[in-house]
């Protein structure tokens, strides 16, 4: 089975759990995706509405889900990273439908390209930030780490004193 293939059995699959609401469009919109992979320029025209009745696009490396202040990349990490099913993903975070779960899929399936650069940027962030904090500890931080060294080493010197 190819890549393309597995794609779109996962672009089918995520259209079964979608409402019946936004159904026909969406069926429209993947099959004008499977049947023509050329005219992606097309493609995103037609699709634009439907990403904007899911997604909060704030800046280009800021995109919410609609109503809620999770971002793609908090699901798409679950989905990619962690191995985890769609309905795994909307019970870890209860205020999210299924349907908006599987819309995100969705739309990464589409934008593979442009939405792996995001949550490697994303990743890369985070990254950055943990590194600043570890150089940089705030005080009190740097206060419970220096008590607990300093109860380790009475902890070791009485079990010193003890042998």
């Amino acid at each position: 089975m190819t890549a393309i293939d597995m794609s779109k059995q996962e672009l089918l699959g995520a259209i079964d759990k979608l409402s019946d609401t936004r159904l026909p469009e969406v069926l429209q919109f993947v099959n004008n995706l499977l049947s023509d992979r050329n005219q992606s320029s097309r493609l995103q025209a037609d699709c634009k509405g439907l990403w904007e009745y899911y997604f909060n696009f704030l800046a280009a490396d800021d995109i919410r889900i609609k109503g809620h202040r999770i971002g793609i990349e908090t699901v798409l990490y679950e989905y990619l990273y962690r191995e985890r099913t769609p309905e795994e993903i909307a019970k870890i975070y209860t205020t999210l439908t299924l349907e908006e779960v599987y819309a995100t899929i969705l739309y990464y399936l589409h934008n593979q390209e442009a939405v792996s650069k995001y949550i490697a940027d994303w990743l890369e962030w985070g990254h950055q930030q943990r590194k600043a904090q570890a150089l940089n500890p705030h005080p009190a931080a740097a206060r419970l780490r220096k008590i607990k060294a300093e109860r380790q080493a009475q902890a070791n010197g009485s079990e010193i004193s003890d042998g």
